[in-house]
């Protein structure tokens, strides 16, 4: 009676264990949350750095406003109409400059200041090139970040310009606002 026992309880823990691992994949799949593409370049910058850290997928039209192969950055940033973003290419492109229309492809990461696309492709989309108004901002706004990665306009006093790295920084008083 008890070797009856005995193999009951070893073919039970055995068909528990089977019947377990054969549905661990449909439970991960079940809990797995379908994450729709982010098609807003605005869509992006909304992300936490925490939900940009999950490597959203993006798809994007855009303008190239800045493209610069430096020191193997690969640095661009680009502008869909609700908002713009600092991009990490794959892979440099030569022939890419700004005022060019690109579809974006490539996932979220949380960048150092605001959410960012990495991982990223770029395809000239075959529309016209042309670069978008210039925003006028305050130096408030610009002071806090409102218009990261956009393309403005601003005039104020040079202060002074030096090369860091492959880079020119300027640096702009305006309205008692230093910037650089």
């Amino acid at each position: 009676n008890r070797l009856s026992e005995f193999i009951t309880f070893r073919i039970g823990r055995l068909l528990f264990a089977i019947v377990t691992f054969c549905l661990l994949p449909d439970r991960a799949l079940a809990q797995t949350v379908s994450v729709a593409t982010l098609t807003s370049l605005s869509d992006v910058k909304a992300l936490s750095a925490e939900e940009a850290s999950e490597g959203r997928p993006v798809k994007v039209n855009a303008t190239i406003l800045f493209a610069h192969p430096s020191t193997g950055w690969f640095v661009h940033f680009l502008y869909d109409g609700t908002d713009g973003i600092y991009v990490k290419l794959k892979e440099w492109r030569g022939n890419l400059s700004a005022g060019d229309q690109v579809v974006l492809t490539g996932v979220t990461g949380p960048g150092d200041f605001a959410p960012i696309v990495t991982e990223a492709t770029v395809e000239l989309s075959g529309e016209e090139s042309s670069m978008p108004e210039l925003a006028d901002p305050t130096s408030d706004e610009l002071a806090r970040g409102v218009y990261d990665s956009r393309w403005v306009g601003i005039e104020g006093t040079v202060r002074s310009v030096r090369w860091v790295d492959v880079h020119v920084v300027m640096e702009l008083i305006r309205d008692n606002h230093r910037f650089s």
